[in-house]
């Protein structure tokens, strides 16, 4: 039935566009009704195929991925400007995003995967209709995927510009290696460290993987499984392959909200299975729909967007460190912090609820102590009239835990 649909969706799809070109009135007719029939019969079908191919009825495992914080990073995402698709290196140093209207591909730096990105550049590529960015290991290769059109680039670093350029388009061919998949969205475009896989989200099928039959040719080889009653919607391979992170809202609960969760597979070439379906426990978030996760490749940090308004400029993109890493914490309703204004001028402040009792630190990039103070009121500031424009660092410490916040002078 699934596969019925799939090709009646596609036959609907293209005699729309021939009907009005056929000059016998009886087959125009003929034609519409079948239409028709594959719409309303097709819809259904599709309904439960939905995010994520065949359904499987199994119960969540318990969360195997758990970060504490959860912080919007406020210096990418301090416009009305949409950020979302990120994509993490897997040192965790750099981060590709797509933002805008027209969505454009940014890079942001940091120095240490215990701080936050402080430095962010257009990569001045020129791609319509981005719907995700993904980046090889060794930073030469980006692959780009372009939503409606249901296309995938390759762009090579080229030298000595050191700038990506649009290389070739990536072919895409269903089960039998013959036609382009489906009509209908297609992004979140990730790959296996050999590239021998190629993973895709499809609006109306969810995760589809791909194997690699020539250099850039690949041909449909599943789709991953979904439990029951979840909508998948995003997926990003982990950097060893063994992990596919997706969001999904678990409808069987009432859940308001999509929530991150991961499939997980021994190694490369398997299927992902419902059964390997886990929660990925991201601090005390609430109240936030949470996209398009990516991990560095220790697991250590994890980067996704979020929208609270459930539209395109209400994307903003959040990090989470794992257990035993000390990160940046800057904008965050969840931990009660926040530094304000960001970039500033002359001075910020640092509200601090719930670390009352606790010290302060002030830095500069380099290290050096500028101030120090107690934390006796719930908010502090800092007069930075004697210093020069660049990055500041507040260290906090509170019962034996340590956080740092980042602070940008224009």
């Amino acid at each position: 039935m699934d596969e019925w649909c799939i090709f009646a969706k596609k036959y609907c799809f293209f005699s729309v566009v021939k009907v009005f070109a056929m000059s016998d009135f009886i087959a125009k007719v003929r034609v519409l009704l079948f239409v028709l029939v594959g719409i309303l019969f097709g819809s259904a079908a599709y309904s439960q195929v939905s995010g994520g191919g065949n359904s499987v009825v199994v119960e969540p495992l318990a969360e195997s991925f758990s970060f504490w914080g959860g912080s919007k990073i406020s210096y990418l995402s301090g416009d009305d400007n949409a950020e979302a698709y990120p994509c993490l290196t897997s040192d965790g140093l750099r981060l590709y995003y797509v933002t805008g209207t027209p969505a454009r591909i940014m890079l942001a730096r940091r120095t240490t995967t215990s701080g936050s990105f402080l430095d962010k550049v257009q990569m001045g590529l020129d791609i319509p209709g981005l719907s995700g960015v993904w980046v090889n290991a060794d930073e030469t290769e980006l692959y780009v995927s372009t939503g409606m059109s249901k296309q995938v680039f390759v762009c090579r670093l080229s030298f000595p510009e050191k700038k990506f350029v649009k290389d070739k388009e990536i072919v895409l061919r269903d089960s039998n290696g013959v036609t382009s998949v489906a009509p209908g969205f297609l992004g979140s475009v990730s790959l296996s460290s050999d590239k021998s896989e190629l993973y895709l989200y499809h609006e109306y099928l969810g995760c589809i993987g791909f194997r690699r039959r020539f250099d850039s040719s690949y041909v449909q080889a599943d789709y991953v499984e979904r439990p029951a009653g979840f909508r998948l919607e995003g997926c990003q391979l982990s950097r060893d392959g063994l992990h596919l992170i997706v969001s999904a809202k678990d409808s069987t609960k009432g859940a308001s909200y999509q929530s991150l969760y991961t499939f997980s597979r021994a190694k490369l070439g398997e299927k992902f299975r419902a059964s390997s379906f886990e929660l990925v426990k991201v601090g005390a978030v609430s109240g936030l729909n949470m996209y398009q996760g990516t991990m560095s490749g220790d697991y250590s940090t994890l980067v996704f967007t979020g929208n609270r308004d459930v539209y395109w400029n209400g994307n903003d993109l959040y990090m989470a460190f794992g257990s035993g890493v000390n990160g940046i914490a800057e904008d965050s309703d969840e931990t009660g912090l926040r530094v304000f204004p960001h970039p500033f001028e002359e001075s910020f402040r640092v509200k601090v609820d719930g670390y009352l009792g606790g010290k302060a630190r002030l830095f500069s990039i380099e290290g050096a102590v500028l101030a120090e103070r107690e934390l006796s009121s719930t908010e502090i500031e800092f007069d930075m009239g004697v210093y020069g424009s660049g990055i500041y660092v507040v260290e906090l410490s509170h019962g034996g835990k340590r956080l740092i916040l980042g602070a940008v002078k224009h």
